[in-house]
Order: C-alpha cells, then sequence, then structure tokens
C-alpha cells in the first residue's frame, strides 16, 4: 500500500505558499481543518474547521499525539518510514503507525498532515487532518498556561561551553545561548533556564536544596559567590524531564561580573559555561 500513497502528496501543492521554519520539538496551539476525500473529484476536500485539544511531540524517529490534555500519549504509534524528495526540492517525513494511518510534514513547513481510513476502493485515505500553525511550546508558553509571569533577575552570557569536556562553544554561541535566573509572579521560589535564542528551546526548572558561599575580596582574589542548588527541570524541545546539581560561581571583576556553571546531570553528563552576567541577581536572596 505505500507505493500507493505517494500520490497524496499532490494534495500538499496548495500549502506552497504557507512557508515556514518547523523543528523537531513538542506543538500545541494550532489550528486544525478537517478534510474528507471525494469520490467525484478524486481528491481531498475541505470539511470545516475544528477546535480539538491536541499536542504533537515531533521527531526523527516518532511522532505523538495526546488528545485532551489529560490523556495519555500515543506512543510509538507513528514512527519514521523515509524520506520523499520531490522534483522541486521540497523534503517530506513520512510516518506509519500499525493501521497504516500516515503522517507527513516537512522541516519547512508550518502544517502536518494526518491521512487514516484507508479505503482500497479508492486507494486513497478517507479522511486528512492539517494542523496549522505549529507553535513550538517554550518556557514563555509553559509560564502562560500557569497564568504566572516571568520576572527575570539575571542573565548569564555563555562565551565558553564544553559538554562532556569536549568544546561545543561555536555551536553555543551560534544559538545566542544563555542562562536565566527568574521568579514567577505570586511565588516565592526560584527558577533557572538555560535558553537557545536561535533554536528558540530551552531546559528549565524549579530551583531548590539552595546554598550559598560567599568570599570576600582579598588583595589576591576578587570577591566571588558560589551558589550550589539542586534543578529540577523540563527540556521543552522533547519534553524530557529530570534533575541535576548546579554550580554557578559569580566572579566580581572591575570590568564587569563573569560566571561559571558548572552542570551535572542525573546520567552523570557534565556541563560546563562560562562568560557574563547582564542583570542584579543578588545572591543573599538564595539564603
Amino acid at each position: 500500500m505505500k507505493n500507493l500513497l505517494f500520490q497524496v502528496l499532490i494534495f500538499l501543492s496548495f500549502s506552497s505558499n504557507l512557508i515556514a521554519q518547523v523543528k523537531y520539538g513538542h506543538y500545541i496551539g494550532f489550528e486544525v481543518d478537517e478534510w474528507v476525500y471525494s469520490k467525484n473529484q478524486k481528491t481531498h476536500i475541505f470539511l470545516e474547521t475544528v477546535d480539538l485539544n491536541t499536542q504533537i511531540i515531533m521527531s526523527k524517529n516518532k511522532i505523538e499525539f495526546q488528545k485532551g490534555k489529560d490523556a495519555e500519549w500515543l506512543a510509538n504509534k507513528w514512527e519514521f518510514d523515509e524520506t520523499v524528495k520531490e522534483e522541486d526540492g521540497s523534503v517530506f517525513y513520512r510516518y506509519f503507525d500499525e493501521r497504516e494511518q500516515m503522517v507527513l510534514f516537512t522541516p519547512d513547513n508550518n502544517l502536518l498532515y494526518y491521512y487514516y481510513n484507508w479505503d482500497d476502493t479508492f486507494k486513497n485515505f478517507r479522511n486528512l487532518t492539517v494542523y496549522k500553525n505549529l507553535l513550538l511550546k517554550t518556557k514563555k508558553s509553559q509560564i502562560s498556561e500557569d497564568s504566572d509571569d516571568q520576572m527575570d533577575l539575571a542573565r548569564f552570557i555563555i562565551t565558553d561551553a564544553k559538554f562532556n569536556g569536549e568544546d561545543v562553544t561555536p555551536e553555543v554561541v551560534k544559538n545566542k545561548a544563555y542562562t536565566v535566573f527568574y521568579t514567577l509572579k505570586g511565588r516565592e521560589e526560584f527558577y533557572m533556564a538555560n535558553y537557545f535564542s536561535e533554536a528558540d528551546s530551552q531546559s528549565f526548572g524549579l530551583l531548590y536544596d539552595s546554598n550559598l558561599e560567599v568570599f570576600e575580596e582579598t588583595e589576591e582574589e576578587y570577591k566571588t559567590d558560589v551558589l550550589t542548588s539542586s534543578w529540577r527541570y523540563t527540556n521543552d524541545y522533547d519534553d524530557k524531564k529530570g534533575t541535576a546539581k548546579i554550580k554557578l560561581i559569580k566572579i566580581y571583576k572591575p570590568q564587569g561580573i563573569i560566571f561559571e556553571l558548572t552542570i551535572i546531570l542525573e546520567n552523570l553528563d557534565l556541563i560546563v559555561y562560562k562568560g557574563y552576567m547582564e542583570g542584579s541577581l543578588d545572591f543573599s536572596l538564595f539564603k
């Protein structure tokens, strides 16, 4: 049957004027159109726009749907089948589940196509759902869902980065990455996020069990603050959650405040960021 499905790609030509950037990740806040196959016109025709409380996680190997905020994720249902390239250079990633339902999306298009109810008579799917205006879930959208306002305390601009000892500075700097400490309106807790501006993705979450040491300036050393804490984080790009240990060293130099942030993940991966601080974060708040 899969060889017959390539013909449905013809339908995608109507969306050529809706080009945008789609990244792998967790998507919310989209519009949904329903289409149905017309025997007379031998193509799918628009039926209606509906309001579906659905979330989508897209990756290279699989796609997961959650229909309803509290519903279970349909994990491992739509698994990657192949990459389809058209003559005009368009690239589509094609997925199937065990019922041979099909999902198509392209990294250069803001639409996702979900085909279902295969009909052997028409050699096509009876139904098609089109997800439009995909919105990548970020820290801001998460805060919006919780009806809280974020108040940034300080940003730590990353100019040097290592992952398990390997220099990853070019990738991190290219993404205009920084670490931000913030609070939420009406709450007393402190939060931290590693944000990658160009990729519009981040890991964010609550800081707890914090401890602060302050070393005053001497003739040999600048004043230094050392904050250690636990961090309960969530990745917005794959919805993974975990815990980590962090150590943030803040050094007060005459020309400005520099920092070194060490993050040890639960699997013992080691991340070290260095750079300079923007803002007015007073570490005495963590006492």
